[in-house]
């Protein structure tokens, strides 16, 4: 688990040093719709373990594609398309504010930033014109399969420090080794495009001030939560040495 926050697990009423492969971990999700459903939208003051919605969703399946597109994890909007009850139509945050639908029940769906730039201006003004959200998802689904683009994200599981769409406040990580395991054992894997990186910025890789005994550098550091990052870190964390040009 990276950018672990006891803290924020323990007002979880969650105790010990709870692991990725934790079933209390799905289990605090899942129970949160449930509680979040059941406060007609009301988020808990405590902020929950959150599971990726859109890994492995049933009509998106990885391919053998050479492309990839890695982000982190969405906005916490993706709940209301989870909750029972159709009639709530805004999250409600602790502190006042309401949090509304993601325009497309996909990755970047929220504002659909990333397929304004994805899409041609022609495909973004047809995408725009269809009304019904998971026809939206739909489009987008079949334009990657044309362009043979596997898109996923690195974050399985996680828990925010607030309610808020900043990846900075991202804590209690668990990677998506799902995702790791098919670029590794896709033969045609060719081209990985990550949404945030870090080695893009003037600070460049962060690592860790400590030293391992053999003296390799330490861990990379994934505090600002860069999916570049992440994925270095995850490999790192499967045993992997790693180098840079």
């Amino acid at each position: 688990m990276y950018k672990r926050n006891q803290q924020l697990i323990i007002e979880r009423g969650i105790n010990g040093n709870i692991a990725c492969n934790d079933p209390l971990i799905l289990n605090n999700a899942q129970a949160a719709i449930l509680d979040i459903n059941l406060a007609n939208g009301t988020l808990p003051n405590h902020t929950p373990f959150e599971k990726h919605p859109y890994i492995n969703l049933a009509e998106y399946q990885m391919q053998d594609f050479e492309k990839y597109i890695i982000g982190t994890f969405p906005p916490i909007s993706y709940i209301l398309d989870l909750l029972a009850n159709p009639a709530i139509l805004n999250l409600i945050k602790p502190g006042g504010g309401n949090i509304t639908k993601p325009k497309t029940p996909f990755f970047h769906g929220n504002q659909d930033d990333l397929w304004r730039l994805f899409l041609t201006n022609q495909e973004f003004n047809l995408f725009n014109l269809i009304v019904n959200r998971n026809e939206r998802r739909t489009f987008l689904i079949n334009k990657l399969i044309d362009f043979h683009i596997n898109y996923s994200d690195i974050i399985k599981t996680v828990q925010r420090e607030s309610y808020d769409a900043a990846d900075s406040g991202l804590n209690n990580i668990c990677p998506n080794l799902f995702l790791i395991k098919h670029i590794l054992n896709n033969k045609n894997a060719k081209y990985l495009m990550f949404d945030t990186s870090s080695a893009h910025y003037s600070t460049g890789i962060k690592v860790n001030q400590r030293f391992c005994q053999d003296g390799n550098p330490g861990e990379v550091n994934v505090n600002n939560v860069q999916s570049f990052d992440l994925f270095l870190r995850t490999l790192q964390g499967l045993g992997f040495n790693l180098e840079i040009d």
